[in-house]
């Protein structure tokens, strides 16, 4: 089977923007006995865990106790170009400084890239792409890919607006990151576009499954709050998944379900619902 990762959120215990209630050893833990090869984190929890005294060394020993690299890095934002204050400038490089540590301290699959602001702004392709080529080329040394995030309503909406950034970049290590919440509201039948693009440019998925949202639903809220497992919604992941395969994606799944239920369960039983959930569906899609 393929390798599975636990994206940040999943097992954090809350949604953002609230901090995560479940302490890092204790989600590797669960994450391991699961089976999952990998998980994620996300900057800022990074940070509060090197606040509090947390050295990379000391997560690096959690991590090898159980088996477990730290697979998937997010989310680095504030690299569009856009005008901005100088105190806008330093909050947004002290952030990017820790997930550039992140990357160089334990050489992650891949490091998601995006921007989650609604906005109408226009979209300078060139610039945008000549900022992605730069990131690309710092984390490369490391091993580490790069993904764009495309999120309805932002600047990035698609998988073609990000594929306009990524081919324009030219760089072997950059791709997208297709959380499969996000796409399908874009595309509620399948892949679609994502098998217009070279397979080795999708350099990851995030797989959840979802209802219908109720009316009145933000997007971002039905995606903090309606998460199930794989296989347990609406969504045609099976489809989705097989032609990806079929398209010759070859990659580790992160699993990313944010959910009330998941989120108030103990970690380890909510970790192996996932887990147990992400591999039926991928057998069912065609996975080896």
């Amino acid at each position: 089977m393929p390798d599975l990762i636990s994206s940040h959120y999943t097992l954090a215990g809350a949604a953002p923007p609230a901090p995560a209630a479940v302490p890092f050893d204790l989600r590797v833990a669960a994450a391991a006995e699961a089976g999952f090869s990998g998980i994620g984190l996300v900057g800022w929890d990074y940070r509060a865990l090197r606040a509090r005294g947390r050295t990379d060394a000391d997560l690096h020993g959690v991590l090898a106790r159980h088996g477990l690299r730290l697979a998937e890095v997010e989310l680095l934002s504030g690299w569009l170009p856009a005008v901005r204050s100088c105190d806008e400038l330093e909050k947004i490089r002290s952030r990017q400084a820790a997930l550039y540590a992140m990357v160089m301290a334990f050489e992650p699959h891949h490091l998601i890239v995006g921007d989650s602001t609604v906005t109408n702004a226009a979209l300078d392709v060139a610039r945008a792409a000549e900022a992605f080529a730069a990131i690309c080329d710092r984390v490369a040394p490391h091993g580490t890919r790069v993904g764009i995030e495309f999120i309805p309503g932002t600047v990035i909406p698609d998988a073609p607006t990000a594929w306009r950034i990524v081919g324009a970049a030219g760089r072997a290590n950059g791709g997208l990151l297709v959380d499969v919440y996000h796409h399908l509201a874009n595309e509620p039948g399948g892949a679609g576009s994502l098998l217009h693009i070279p397979p080795e440019h999708i350099v990851g998925a995030q797989l959840s499954d979802h209802r219908p949202n109720p009316p009145g639903t933000s997007h971002f809220d039905g995606w903090r709050y309606g998460g199930l497992p794989p296989g347990e919604g609406d969504f045609p992941l099976v489809a989705f998944v097989g032609e990806l395969i079929g398209h010759g994606v070859d990659i580790p799944w992160s699993v990313e379900v944010l959910s009330p239920t998941l989120a108030s369960a103990q970690p380890h039983a909510a970790a192996l619902c996932l887990a147990e959930a992400t591999r039926g569906l991928l057998a069912r899609a065609g996975t080896r």
